[in-house]
C-alpha cells in the first residue's frame, strides 16, 4: 500500500523485531544479549549479559509480530519457545520477577491468538507452582523468597518492602494478563492479593501516590522511575481487569504527579526522580519510563477516569519515537548499526540517543521490550469497534479490517479514513489544537461536502458503506517553544523546539551523534507530503 510517510506503529513494530532479533547469536544457542555497546569511531558493537530464555523479549516479540505480521527471523522465537516448553517436562518452573511475570503474559497472548488451550493449561500449572511460594495474609499476599529458574531477587524470609517488593510488579502484570485472557479464577485471586500488597503494604507509595521505593546500589538512596512505574502500571492493569475505580483513581493521582517530574510537552521523563545514584553530570530519560507513561495514559482513558489521548499523542510522536534507533538516514542510506536498528534508547536526552560520550553508546533491551508493550497498547486501543460503530482515538496510520487510516500529520492537517465494512457511525477524535465544534474542520465523503456533527472532541460521520472515503482537513501551524529539560555537564539545558501540530520538527541545540528530530523534520516543513510503500497486515481479531 502507498501511505503517507508518517508515524506508523505497525512499521515501528517491524523495526523493533529487527532490533530484538539482531541482539541474538544463533551460533551461541540463540542466546539473547541484553546490553549492547557501540564504539562509534570503529563502528563496532559489543554485546553482554547473555540470556538463553529471555521472557521479556519473548513476550515483546509476540506482540510485535501481532502488530506487523512480520515473520522476520521467526526461528529465534521458535528456539526460545522450545526451550521454555522444555522447562515444563520435568518440573514446573517458578515464574517470578521480571522474566517470570512476562512469561505469564507470553502464555496469555499465545492463548488468545493461537486458540490453543495448552497455553492455559501450562499457565495454570505455573500458577499452582507460584502459589507454593506465596505467603497469604488474608487480604494481601507476597512471595518472601522470590527465587527460582527465572529470578533470584529477594532471598530473605520476611515480607519484601521497598525496592525488593517492586519485583512483584512484573508478576502482577503477567498474572493479571493471564486472568483477562483465560478467565482463570486462580489468577484473579493471586492478582488481587498482590495488588493490595503492592499498594498498601510494600512501601512503594506514600499516601499521595508518590514513589518511595529506593535502591542503594551505590550506597546512597536512588529513586528509579521505571522500576516504581512497573508497579503502578501493574496496579492499573488490575484496576481495569476488575473495574476497580478506586484503585484507578489512586493510579491517576500518581500519574498526575509523574507528569510534573519531566516534560509532558515532548514526553521526556527522568531515569531517576530527584534522588540519583551517583554524581553524574547529566539527567537522562529511559524509554522504559516513557513507555509506562504512555500505557498509563491509555489505560486511565480506557477506564473512563479521564481522557489522556492528547498526552499519548505528544509522548508517542516525540521523545518515544525519536528514541528508536533508525535503519536509514534521511536520504535512504543504511546506517552501520543496521543489525540492531529498531532498539530503543536507554539513556537519552531530548536531542540525543545516548548520554554524552565520545566513544560508547549503550542500550539495554529492557527499554525496547517495554516500548513494544506500549506500542501494542496504543495500536490496540487507538481504534475501538462495537456493533457497527467505530471510534478513532489517535490520528496515526493504521490498518484494520474495518477501516484504513492515512494520517498526513505533521506534513499537513489531513486524515483519510477508507471504510472497509459498513459503519453506522464513525467517530474521529480531533487533534489537541482543534477545539470541539470548530468551524475550521472540513469533512468530505467521497469528495462531497459533509455537514459535521460533534460529540465532545469527536467528529461524527454517519451511515458509511464499504469503499467510502472520509477526508478530514484542519489547520496545522508551527510554534516555537523554549523549555528547560534535564542537565548536561551539571547545568540545566534550555531547548528551543519548533513544533508542528504536536510534532517537534526541529530542536536546538542539535544532536552531536545519532540525530533526534533531524531525520524527517526538514521534510515535514517543506509543504510536500512524502509517501512510502508498505505491506499492510490486518489481523483477523
Amino acid at each position: 500500500a502507498r501511505v503517507p510517510d508518517t508515524l506508523d506503529l505497525a512499521e515501528r513494530a517491524k523495526l523493533a523485531i529487527n532490533g530484538l532479533t539482531g541482539c541474538v547469536k544463533p551460533q551461541e544457542n540463540y542466546a539473547a544479549y541484553l546490553r549492547v555497546n557501540f564504539e562509534r569511531d570503529k563502528k563496532k558493537m559489543k554485546m553482554s549479559q547473555q540470556d538463553l530464555c529471555p521472557g521479556k523479549v519473548m513476550d515483546a516479540l509476540v506482540l510485535a509480530r501481532i502488530m506487523s505480521g512480520s515473520n522476520f527471523k521467526i526461528e529465534v522465537d521458535q528456539k526460545w519457545r522450545e526451550r521454555f516448553l522444555e522447562e515444563f517436562k520435568e518440573n514446573v518452573p517458578l515464574l517470578t520477577g521480571a522474566d517470570g511475570g512476562r512469561f505469564f503474559s507470553y502464555m496469555a497472548t499465545n492463548y488468545i491468538y493461537e486458540h490453543d488451550k495448552g497455553w492455559k493449561y501450562l499457565g495454570e500449572k505455573a500458577l499452582e507452582r507460584l502459589e507454593q511460594e506465596v505467603v497469604d495474609k488474608g487480604d494481601y499476599a507476597y512471595i518472601s523468597n522470590i527465587s527460582g529458574l527465572y529470578g533470584t531477587l529477594h532471598k530473605g524470609k520476611g515480607m519484601p518492602k521497598g525496592w525488593d517488593a517492586t519485583f512483584h510488579g512484573w508478576v502482577l502484570q503477567g498474572v493479571t494478563r493471564f486472568y483477562v485472557s483465560t478467565g482463570s479464577s486462580k489468577a484473579k485471586v493471586i492478582a488481587g492479593k498482590f495488588a493490595n500488597y503492592l499498594k498498601n503494604y510494600a512501601g512503594i507509595f506514600d499516601d499521595k501516590g508518590h514513589f518511595i521505593a529506593v535502591h542503594y546500589f551505590t550506597g546512597r538512596p536512588a529513586l528509579h522511575f521505571a522500576h516504581n512505574a512497573t508497579v503502578l502500571e501493574a496496579l492499573m492493569e488490575y484496576a481495569l481487569a476488575t473495574n476497580d475505580k478506586s484503585l484507578g483513581e489512586f493510579v491517576q493521582k500518581s500519574y498526575r504527579w509523574l507528569l510534573t517530574t519531566g516534560s509532558p510537552l515532548i514526553g521526556f521523563f527522568p531515569e531517576y526522580i530527584k534522588l540519583w545514584p551517583d554524581n553524574r553530570r547529566f539527567e537522562d530519560t529511559e524509554t522504559c519510563a516513557i513507555a509506562y507513561m504512555i500505557q498509563l495514559a491509555v489505560e486511565l482513558t480506557e477506564m473512563g477516569i479521564d481522557d489522556y489521548w492528547d498526552d499519548v499523542d505528544r509522548f508517542l510522536r516525540n521523545q518515544f519515537a525519536e528514541n528508536q534507533l533508525p535503519m536509514y538516514d534521511s536520504e535512504g542510506k543504511m546506517y552501520w548499526w543496521h543489525k540492531v536498528a529498531g532498539v530503543f534508547a536507554s539513556w537519552a536526552f531530548p536531542n540525543e540517543f545516548n548520554a554524552p560520550s565520545n566513544i560508547w553508546t549503550t542500550f539495554s533491551l529492557c527499554c525496547t521490550v517495554n516500548a513494544v508493550r506500549a506500542m501494542y497498547k496504543v495500536w490496540d486501543k487507538m481504534i475501538d469497534y462495537d456493533k457497527g460503530n467505530l471510534q478513532v482515538n489517535l490520528l496515526l496510520n493504521r490498518a484494520s479490517k474495518w477501516v484504513d487510516i492515512h494520517s498526513y500529520i505533521p506534513y499537513e492537517g489531513r486524515v483519510d479514513v477508507r471504510v472497509k465494512q459498513p459503519l453506522n457511525s464513525l467517530l474521529v477524535k480531533s487533534p489537541e489544537w482543534i477545539k470541539a465544534g470548530s468551524k475550521e474542520v472540513i469533512c468530505k465523503v467521497n469528495g462531497n461536502a459533509y455537514s459535521i456533527e460533534w460529540e465532545g472532541r469527536y467528529i461524527k460521520v454517519s451511515s458509511l458503506k464499504e469503499g467510502d472515503l472520509v477526508v478530514l482537513t484542519f489547520p496545522l501551524s508551527e510554534r516555537v517553544v523554549k523549555e528547560v529539560i534535564g542537565k548536561v555537564n551539571g547545568k540545566p539545558v534550555e531547548y528551543t523546539f519548533i513544533i508542528r501540530g504536536n510534532n517537534v520538527v526541529n530542536i536546538k541545540p542539535p544532536s552531536r551523534y545519532e540525530p533526534h528530530y533531524y531525520q524527517k523534520g526538514k521534510y515535514y516543513r517543506n509543504g510536500e507530503v512524502r509517501w512510502k510503500r508498505v505491506e499492510r497486515f490486518v489481523i483477523d481479531q
